[in-house]
């Protein structure tokens, strides 16, 4: 693959995640210049009418995961474009095609898994909001939520399930095994909270003690097996990064937002959120 290629898919994964859709079978001049371009390394999932005239293109990676992004093209083949579309009103189009093509597609069974799997809860379980949030201890973005996050729960606002993963740093696990050890949802609480009090931003480093593997600690071991299990579904899912919020809107319909919402973006997710699991 050549330099361009790799970029253009690289950029197109950068704004999405995994998702299964039919394959497109007519191959039109779009399609062909999509082709061409990632050369192999990625394979077109769907396609859509975007704005302007110009074709969206979903494009599942065949490395790693299987991440997928978008990329666009113009009616004759000429051009190819990724990255971010912005509206006249200041509208990202590129967020909204990846929400309607491809987080809404996986928000589903990532949610129900993610429901069985290893985390511990913060807030009220009368809370009128509930999210399951993926974090990584050292994750700076995960930090900023935290943040934001912590006066709705003080407040009885919002009850967190936190999912911790370990990917970002070699004391990755050792905190999250931590956080997963601590016996209780207090417990582990306040273990998170400890990792954020004193979060290091310029090294991006949670400031909790991580644990450290022992095999002839069974309880331990198991403690790290949770990690690895978390961490496997994060993979397997195909999320880019964290944080990765999974929530129950008020009609029952499971959202998904990656990174990190800020200001009505924020508000506006909060307020879509239902108060069951």
């Amino acid at each position: 693959m050549n330099k361009l290629s790799k970029g253009l898919l690289g950029l197109a994964i950068a704004f999405s995640s995994t998702a299964i859709f039919a394959t497109t079978s007519t191959e039109t001049p779009a399609l062909k210049l999509v082709n061409k371009v990632i050369n192999n390394q990625g394979h077109v999932i769907q396609s859509f009418t975007a704005v302007d005239g110009l074709t969206g293109f979903v494009i599942q990676s065949n490395q790693g995961g299987g991440s997928s992004g978008i990329l666009y093209a113009d009616p004759k083949g000429q051009y190819l474009f990724a990255g971010s579309i912005i509206n006249a009103k200041g509208q990202d189009l590129t967020q909204q095609y990846t929400n309607q093509y491809i987080n809404s597609k996986i928000a589903g069974p990532a949610y129900a898994q993610a429901l069985g799997l290893n985390y511990f809860s913060s807030g009220s379980d009368n809370a009128p909001h509930k999210a399951i949030i993926i974090i990584d201890p050292n994750c700076i973005f995960c930090h900023n939520l935290y943040q934001q996050v912590q006066p709705l729960i003080d407040a009885g606002q919002l009850q967190v399930r936190w999912l911790p993963v370990a990917f970002r740093d070699p004391s990755s696990p050792g905190k999250a095994a931590a956080m997963l050890n601590g016996g209780s949802d207090a417990a582990s609480d306040k273990l998170l909270a400890e990792n954020e009090a004193n979060f290091n931003s310029q090294t991006e480093s949670g400031s909790l003690t991580p644990l450290q593997p022992d095999s002839k600690n069974a309880a331990l071991t198991a403690t790290f097996g949770k990690v690895a299990q978390n961490t496997q579904f994060f993979s397997q899912s195909g999320f880019n990064g964290t944080p990765t919020i999974l929530y129950k809107e008020k009609n029952g319909k499971v959202s998904m937002v990656p990174g990190l919402p800020q200001g009505k973006a924020f508000d506006a997710m909060i307020n879509s959120m239902g108060s069951t699991w």
